[in-house]
């Protein structure tokens, strides 16, 4: 399924607040006082999906990675680079992480964060919760064989796992805290008596989210193509984009470019 606008808006509303109780909850620890938020105390492992669940979407929705993708990277694919002074954060995803195509292996390719230094930030945050669920900090080790998965099973820390259901459950939970239905739609289906079918969200809703908003602010084909690892026809037949257009928008932001730096 897809998100409607007003899903998005939604579900942005409870990532702030969610982040927001969150850092409160480690300032508050840092303290060596209780968190007051009822979603931090309790069992670990319920803690500890709460919070993977909060980095899962966050993380698809401001890159576009996908789930299979996501379930592989490891700590050591997080990078930081620095160029005339200054710093940048981005994930790497290798060959082996990417997805395969039916004649080839997968293409390694760079995926760059809206805010890479505010996740690179939440990483940080998610690596405390990750050493509290498994009792030792994880291996940012540059060997991949060494390092500890980001997405962990919460039961077995060398297999990963993002679990359809953690998903559906905590959209429905967002449903539910908002007040409003964002873990799926109504869409037209002939098949069905009334002509309607529901179609469930899913993880993979985050990254067609992440593509539209980016086709929105008028991102080209060719370096969306390469963010998200899919090819620029693959894309524009997707989600129905007139090249002819993204091309003229390519054009025109080139030219304001220009003319700016002239004045």
């Amino acid at each position: 399924g897809r998100f409607t606008d007003d899903q998005l808006k939604e579900i942005e509303q409870w990532r702030r607040t969610f982040m927001a109780s969150w850092t409160r909850t480690h300032k508050l620890e840092a303290e060596g006082r209780e968190p007051t938020d009822h979603r931090f105390l309790g069992h670990t492992a319920n803690r500890f999906h709460r919070v993977s669940f909060y980095m899962y979407i966050t993380l698809a929705i401001n890159t576009g990675i996908r789930p299979q993708e996501m379930r592989k990277i490891r700590w050591r694919d997080i990078k930081t680079r620095t160029e005339d002074g200054e710093t940048f954060t981005y994930i790497e995803i290798r060959r082996e992480v990417a997805k395969r195509s039916r004649n080839s292996k997968g293409k390694a390719r760079v995926a760059i964060c809206n805010n890479m230094e505010e996740m690179y930030r939440k990483f940080k945050m998610y690596e405390k919760e990750w050493t509290l669920q498994f009792g030792r900090e994880p291996s940012w080790a540059n060997d991949p064989d060494e390092s500890d998965l980001i997405f962990a099973n919460p039961r077995h820390v060398e297999k990963s796992r993002i679990p359809a259901m953690t998903i559906k459950h905590g959209l429905e939970r967002i449903s539910k805290e908002r007040n409003f239905v964002v873990h799926g739609n109504f869409v037209r289906d002939p098949l069905y008596p009334d002509g309607k079918a529901w179609k469930q969200n899913t993880l993979y809703s985050f990254r067609s989210a992440y593509i539209t908003s980016q086709l929105k602010h008028g991102t080209t084909l060719y370096h969306l193509s390469i963010q998200v690892g899919s090819s620029p026809k693959s894309i524009s037949t997707s989600y129905a984009v007139d090249e002819s257009l993204d091309y003229w928008k390519y054009y025109t932001n080139h030219v304001r470019k220009l003319r700016a730096k002239s004045r």
